[in-house]
């Protein structure tokens, strides 16, 4: 990446490892077993906002069943993230990571926003006008709205999803009739 004065600049480490999935056990349950919802966060806070988790998600969520291969989205996402915070990778390796362990490639994004400072449960609810949260203010530079948004956003997500699930095994059911 180059730095307006034409000079390149260093990319920066990951904050957290890609195999390290597991240090984080919940994220990365919820990242194997319902990846629209932790996609749906991370697109979210790297759309500054523009994007809802649960529009995200469901989008991942039809792509996945369309295609079965949510990965063609998401690994979009990880660039994006990649390119905003000047984080070493590139876009080959973001696309393989995404195909060989989706799970652990949420799970290191989340991780990685969450370590930034964002508070992933409120996403970019809290944040004013797009702002990003300065490092070591101890408040994540935002201010907290409602609990009753939070929720909110989480419940229409978890009916999002859950409504596809009922939708692909009423499907898997018919065709196998």
């Amino acid at each position: 990446m180059n730095h307006p004065s034409g000079q390149p600049q260093n990319e920066l480490p990951w904050s957290a490892g890609f195999c390290d999935c597991c240090s984080d056990l919940k994220t990365c349950c919820i990242s194997y077993w319902c990846p629209c919802i932790t996609f749906g966060q991370i697109a979210e806070i790297v759309d500054k906002g523009s994007t809802s988790c649960g529009a995200s998600g469901a989008l991942y969520t039809l792509i996945m069943f369309i295609t079965g291969c949510g990965c063609l989205y998401s690994c979009c996402y990880r660039s994006k993230l990649r390119k905003q915070y000047n984080l070493k990778g590139g876009n080959c390796g973001d696309c393989m990571r995404h195909f060989c362990c989706e799970p652990c490639a949420l799970t290191q994004e989340y991780r990685e926003l969450q370590n930034r400072g964002f508070d992933m449960s409120i996403g970019m609810l809290a944040c004013k006008c797009g702002e990003e949260p300065r490092a070591g203010d101890g408040s994540s530079g935002r201010k907290r709205h409602e609990q009753i948004d939070d929720d909110d956003a989480l419940i229409s997500s978890l009916y999002v999803t859950l409504n596809s699930f009922a939708f692909h095994n009423w499907m898997i059911v018919r065709l196998a009739d």
